[in-house]
């Protein structure tokens, strides 16, 4: 069974749930500093030599996260260096209102590395109205799917399979010791494809990416930078990109932008601070294995730091 099929039946055992766990009601990013409100106090425990802790957040106001994913709901999380060599994240636990989980970087490695680390959830299965459906493609300026479900509009429920992928761009060394190795985290891939140039586009790539097209992209205020958008493998052009930074308001972005005819964009990144990008596509199904949803949809955030300029 292929990783795919293998994620789809385990959408299987999860409950129908309502609009309000849609993508559009609470967006995901990863975070590498306790993701709650500055208002709260909160207690983080110190992280295990040559290791850093990530949070998967799920929330309304980047980057503070309001719901816990459970650990379950994880289909696979790693770290991965600008090699393609992949090493998971392990020991996830529920963390007031964030999953928190050990990713093996150290900080204080030499040379330090960028890295991107990345987690894509099991799909879930949602059930709208025909009305709440559509209005939800309006929302999401998903022109193509809308014009599709109009054609065909169902008088019953409409299910859905979605799935939400979150990255962020880290610094420090990966570790990828054997299992059990002074707590080394176990290498899942090392062998890049070296058909692609694309940072992280190894053959264990998530079924979703957003990814910086330079590795070594500037990161600095009012520098450029382009990402691409891979969806199965392939550049996705037509598809909207918004950028957001922190302390903005719900679902509020400085920048929505559509990927070319090669699935980039580029964004301009004005003030420091954190800053994440987000985009989907939703489409009917296309695989005659899944017959419990006719639509599905797939999330995927990358964030980073901006500092100040040089």
């Amino acid at each position: 069974m292929t990783p795919r099929n293998r994620m789809i039946g385990a959408a299987l055992l999860i409950t129908i749930l309502g609009d309000a766990e849609l993508g559009r009601g609470h967006d995901s990013w990863l975070a590498d500093e306790p993701p709650v409100d500055p208002k709260k106090s909160t207690e983080i425990p110190a992280a295990p030599d040559s290791a850093a802790w990530v949070w998967f957040c799920t929330g309304d106001h980047f980057p503070i996260s309001d719901h816990a994913t459970q650990a379950e709901r994880v289909a696979r999380w790693f770290v991965q260096n600008r090699q393609g060599r992949l090493a998971a994240v392990g020991g996830l636990q529920t963390d007031g209102a964030a999953l928190r989980g050990r990713a093996p970087i150290d900080r204080n490695g030499h040379p330090v590395e960028r890295l991107i680390v990345a987690a894509e959830l099991h799909p879930r299965l949602i059930e709208l109205t025909p009305e709440k459906f559509e209005a939800y493609l309006r929302e999401e300026h998903a022109a193509e799917a809308l014009q599709e479900f109009q054609r065909s509009r169902p008088t019953g429920p409409v299910r859905e399979l979605y799935t939400k992928h979150a990255s962020a761009i880290l610094s420090g060394k990966v570790r990828v010791e054997a299992a059990g190795e002074s707590g080394g985290s176990p290498v899942l891939a090392v062998s890049p494809n070296p058909e692609r140039t694309t940072p992280g586009q190894s053959d264990a790539a998530s079924r979703m990416e957003v990814r910086p097209v330079d590795w070594d992209l500037p990161l600095t205020a009012g520098s450029e930078a382009e990402f691409e958008v891979l969806f199965e493998g392939k550049p996705r052009p037509g598809l909207h990109v918004a950028s957001g930074r922190e302390g903005m308001a719900a679902h509020a972005y400085t920048q929505t932008l559509v990927t070319d005819s090669r699935g980039r964009v580029r964004f301009q990144f004005r003030e420091p601070g954190r800053w994440f990008l987000r985009t989907h596509t939703i489409r009917k199904t296309t695989d005659p294995k899944v017959q419990q949803a006719e639509w599905e949809s797939s999330w995927a955030s990358i964030s980073f730091r901006i500092g100040n300029a040089k």
